[in-house]
């Protein structure tokens, strides 16, 4: 996951423990904590988008509902692990929106921890693109 700043989704020093920082970083494709898989999935009856980290396919990007942070944390199929993706009005790339909170997700500078935030229209910090 890059955004419009080409930076890309990593988990800060590769560290596997839940609750580990994400942010978004200079992208470096030799850097294993910056790989994702995405996975098509149901928790529920809610279908969304698992985000596998290449690090531990067993932990995925989470959403703590209360801080509004996003860390890697094991897989519980929880609907704050769910996402949804939403056209942008840039080609070829997505707001990402959490499934249960409906907001998106994003970049807040350089090594910042990512978090959601309601989506705007336009709000470049909200823009993805998937490879």
């Amino acid at each position: 996951m890059t955004d419009l700043s080409q930076r890309s989704v990593g988990v800060v020093q590769g560290n596997t423990a839940d609750g580990s920082t994400m942010v978004a970083w200079h992208t470096l494709p030799d850097i294993t904590d910056q790989h994702w898989t995405v996975v098509n999935t149901s928790v529920n009856g809610q279908s969304g988008l698992l985000f596998e980290s290449d690090l531990t396919k067993s932990s995925v990007m989470d959403l703590n509902v209360s801080a509004g942070t996003v860390s890697l944390w094991h897989s519980l199929t929880g609907t704050n692990q769910l996402w949804w993706l939403a056209g942008s009005t840039v080609p070829g790339a997505y707001y990402i929106h959490n499934v249960m909170t409906s907001d998106c997700l994003t970049d807040n500078g350089l090594g910042a921890q990512l978090t959601v935030a309601p989506c705007v229209t336009g709000n470049l910090q909200q823009i993805w693109y998937l490879p």
